[in-house]
Parts: C-alpha cells; structure tokens; sequence
C-alpha cells in the first residue's frame, strides 16, 4: 500500500444496501472484518438476500467506515447515506445496477414438431418476450436425458 493508504486496525466497518435515489438505507447485512497483514482490511458479507429489493428499482451496496463502534452503530442506523456521512462514517458506493423484473411471457416454437433423432434439425425460435433491457434478455436450450 502507499504512504496514506493503510486502513488502521481500529477502523469499523458495516456493509449496507440503499435506494440508489435517495440513498435511503434498507439493509444492514451482516459484516465480516479482517486484517490479513498491517494495513490492510478485508470486508466481506455473504448475506446479499434479495428480499429488500423491488423489481424495475436501482439500488446501491455501500461500505461504512467509522473509527468506533458507537460512530459506525449511528450510523447505521441513520435513515439515508447522506445522514450516515453526516455523522461522520466514511461512505463508499457501489455501482449503481437495476434489479430487472421477470420479462414479459413471450413463445417458443420448434418446428418441425416430429422428426427422427440424430437426423432431423429442430430449430428454436422465440418471440414475444420483452424486458426493461432487450439487449439484457438471452436464452438457453438444453436436452436433458429421460429416463429408461
């Protein structure tokens, strides 16, 4: 690290998830901190549950940083990132991403309908699906084995 980049061993930190719009604070998630060597901080969480969040909404993850327990505590308690800064944590967003909503029901087809395996090409089309991303829609085929 360079001179001015090290994170102190006492710095606390709680990783949270917020209304891009207004930064308001929807969820503190459970944090994990280490210090692997001097210096140098490892903030982890694995409890990103989307059960906070609402289809065609943008929303950020935002790490907290205060120099105590009862700093970072207020702060993430505070309604909004912008009250939690104010009260002196450091704040650090993510990027901006949108939670899609499932797209609109569109077809399949494959014709022909009947062939003879191995011989016949069976194309697949689609239409009718739409998304708030069309570029953002892909679609997967795949064969599975049945049974004897």
């Amino acid at each position: 690290a360079g001179a001015g980049c090290e994170v102190p061993s006492s710095a606390m930190f709680a990783w949270v998830l917020a209304k891009e719009a207004d930064g308001q604070i929807l969820k503190v998630m459970d944090t994990q901190v280490s210090f692997p060597s001097p210096g140098l901080a490892s903030v982890t969480t694995s409890s990103f549950d989307g059960s906070s969040l609402s289809s065609s909404t943008h929303y950020v993850y935002a790490l907290l940083r205060a120099e105590n327990t009862e700093t970072l505590a207020a702060g993430s308690s505070a309604e909004t990132l912008g009250a939690a800064a104010a009260l002196g944590v450091s704040v650090s967003r993510s990027l901006p991403f949108l939670v899609d909503a499932a797209p609109s029901p569109g077809r399949v087809q494959i014709l022909p309908l009947q062939g003879e395996a191995l011989k016949t090409s069976f194309p697949f089309g689609t239409n009718g699906w739409s998304d708030e991303d069309n570029t953002s829609l892909h679609f997967s085929f795949f064969v599975f084995p049945l049974g004897d």
